[in-house]
């Protein structure tokens, strides 16, 4: 791509950091570079410049490639050249053969840190390493036994709709475009042309889609977004903890688009109860609804949905303690945290 853009005359300036980024001017740590036109295209990134923080959540995607493999092992896996394979859950994999005969391999759930979300440190990472090896060894047998040669990541730009959007302001000649969620390689090249439309002010089709203007909602202020974090990837990852109450109206709680349970909880959706251990199973806890008759803790009682208990580690309590004296301010305008939980208006943590 950097040799495209030099072949169309762009001059491309590596290790210049930009501090700010607004209508006509970029600052640099080096000096402030000036524009007719800036377009910000710095996707998770952009929640490092000032007043962007909440823009996106930045959320790891890691991938893995093996060896070259041999003809003879393609031709077992039956995979030709050129063949992209994903799979349909909602933490997926998602593959393809290089041209120099490896699989590239790649899948989300690393997690998400409160102290420093974007950090060289977060693009490697054991568990998801292992579980790509593994998904290799289970979907291509064939292959499972070659070596694992590279092992890298980025951040994912999430906007708080999961809908990526094109901006351009002719008064200012200021755009951007971003919060791909993953799906940047065909977004951003769609995005590209639709900025450079908006800029010369042609009347394309491109610029009468859907995410041209589209504005998000910003994320919640932390300890929130963390939270956020934790559910996106532990409720897709365990959507077969979701539990739809005896009485209740099943189009009433729809999975799609709210926070249902979390592994190790299952959250009755009529008040936001507490999870109590029943047992264990493969050495880890299963919960169930603390009964309708025990208190609350002073928590509203009305119905909340979308606000079950939610099961956390000791590492998870850690670092929400952590967020909580770092940012300095109270989630959802009332919580404490005592004895191992935090506890806020319609939700409560436990230590696991």
């Amino acid at each position: 791509m950097a040799e495209a853009c030099e072949r169309a005359g762009v001059v491309i300036f590596e290790r210049t950091e930009a501090l700010q980024v607004v209508p006509g001017r970029v600052r640099c740590r080096q000096g402030t570079l000036t524009a007719d036109h800036v377009l910000r295209a710095t996707e998770s990134y952009t929640t490092e410049l000032a007043g962007e923080k909440r823009r996106y959540l930045p959320l790891y995607s890691l991938m893995i490639a093996t060896e070259p493999l041999s003809e003879a092992t393609w031709r077992e896996l039956g995979w030709r050249d050129g063949l992209t394979i994903r799979d349909k859950h909602h933490v997926f994999f998602y593959a393809q053969r290089t041209t120099d005969g490896r699989i590239a391999i790649g899948g989300r759930g690393a997690p998400y840190h409160l102290d420093k979300p974007i950090d060289e440190a977060r693009e490697r990472n054991a568990g998801v390493y292992e579980r790509l090896q593994a998904t290799i060894r289970r979907h291509f047998p064939a292959a499972g036994d070659a070596a694992v040669t590279h092992h890298w990541g980025g951040p994912l730009a999430v906007p708080r709709d999961w809908c990526m959007s094109v901006h351009y302001e002719r008064s200012t000649g200021f755009g951007w475009a971003g919060g791909y969620s993953g799906h940047g390689l065909v977004a951003s090249n769609i995005s590209g042309r639709t900025l450079a439309d908006l800029v010369l002010g042609h009347d394309s089709d491109l610029v009468t889609l859907p995410w041209v203007g589209h504005r998000a909602r910003p994320w919640e202020p932390e300890p929130l977004r963390y939270l956020a974090s934790q559910a996106i990837v532990n409720v897709l990852a365990h959507g077969a903890a979701v539990r739809v109450w005896p009485g209740d109206d099943e189009g009433d709680h729809p999975f799609q688009g709210r926070l249902a349970a979390l592994p190790g909880s299952v959250a009755d959706p009529r008040r936001p109860g507490r999870g109590v251990p029943v047992g264990r199973s493969q050495g880890r806890h299963r919960h169930r609804a603390q009964p309708p008759d025990r208190p609350d803790h002073g928590l509203p009682r009305r119905r909340l949905p979308g606000f079950p208990a939610v099961q956390l580690g000791d590492q998870d309590v850690r670092q929400l303690a952590l967020g909580l004296r770092r940012h300095g301010r109270r989630a959802d305008g009332r919580t404490v945290v005592r004895h191992g939980q935090l506890l806020g208006r319609g939700l409560q943590l436990q230590a696991g």
